[in-house]
């Protein structure tokens, strides 16, 4: 578990362009020489789970870029508050809003957007066979065979939506509470998960492919059961490169940008006037989703 912690402590990546350069090249275009300069340096402040999302944003930008840029994500070690001993972060994505909010008003960072919405699901082990309705999966968490199910600290935005989907459907009774445990992180509920520790979890979809639970049943959680997790960005005010920071982010919010988030399963944020949407049940993922019955 220490080296899945240590794993997102810090990860650097720089691109040089080469890639365009080799296309211009190969289609007998002239190619376009990239500018010469030191590579911008940008540092990114997110949690774990968006890291994949990330490398993938980081790797896309840099090809649309003029000149060299790095790319350095730094993981929140604290899920309430970025990185204390990185003050000069350029950008910083998070889902936790009031302490977004709370960054702006002391003025650290600027106004945040929405990038994307991460969907929460139900992952149950691989050797738990058990029904879970497609109208209501959380009943199924009700069943004998389903004896252990942990969720995210409910002090966090997953496990205040965990809890709330839970109390929605009036299956947040004594019966399953005695089987409730609380993770103390994203990283130890899939730990747990992959030990096979625990018969079920309900975690964000953006967990799977930065936790690797491949191996896991993934069912969706109808999305008006809980309140969106919206994945916001900002600027930081005391950016060395804000001019770059603010063309990642808007590269982030793109289409482009959204197609990249989908691929580390998000999904496109919510405009206030949208109606609640459910997972389609039937979403092509690199993950076992489904089928709602199992019997």
């Amino acid at each position: 578990m220490i080296g899945r912690k240590m794993r997102f402590a810090g990860v650097r990546f720089t691109f040089f362009g080469f890639a365009a350069f080799a296309a211009a090249r190969a289609s007998g275009r002239p190619a376009e020489i990239p500018a010469s300069g030191p590579a911008v340096q940008l540092t990114i402040a997110a949690p774990a789970e968006l890291n994949p999302a990330i490398t993938r944003l980081a790797r896309a930008f840099e090809q649309k870029s003029k000149r060299p840029v790095q790319v350095t994500v730094v993981a929140w070690l604290d899920p309430h508050s970025p990185p204390r001993r990185t003050p000069n972060f350029d950008a910083v994505f998070s889902s936790d809003r009031p302490q977004l909010q709370r960054l702006a008003a002391s003025g650290t960072i600027s106004s945040s957007q929405a990038v994307a919405r991460d969907p929460l699901v139900i992952c149950v082990s691989p050797l738990v066979r058990a029904y879970f309705p497609p109208r209501n999966p959380l009943v199924g968490l009700k069943e004998k065979v389903v004896s252990r199910i942990v969720i995210p600290d409910g002090h966090t935005v997953y496990g205040a939506a965990a809890n709330q989907a839970l109390k929605s459907i009036k299956v947040y009774k004594h019966q399953l509470a005695e089987k409730l445990e609380v993770g103390k992180d994203l990283s130890d509920i899939a730990d747990l998960m992959e030990r096979g520790d625990v018969s079920a979890a309900l975690l964000p979809q953006s967990a799977l492919e930065t936790y690797s639970l491949r191996g896991a049943r993934v069912i969706p959680i109808p999305q008006n059961l809980y309140p969106q997790i919206r994945m916001e960005a900002a600027l930081a005010r005391r950016s060395k490169h804000p001019r770059e920071a603010a063309e990642f982010l808007r590269f982030a919010a793109s289409d482009d940008g959204k197609a990249i988030f989908r691929q580390s399963g998000f999904l496109e944020p919510r405009r206030p006037s949208q109606k609640h949407e459910s997972l389609p049940l039937t979403q092509s993922l690199p993950y076992n989703v489904g089928p709602q019955t199992s019997r």
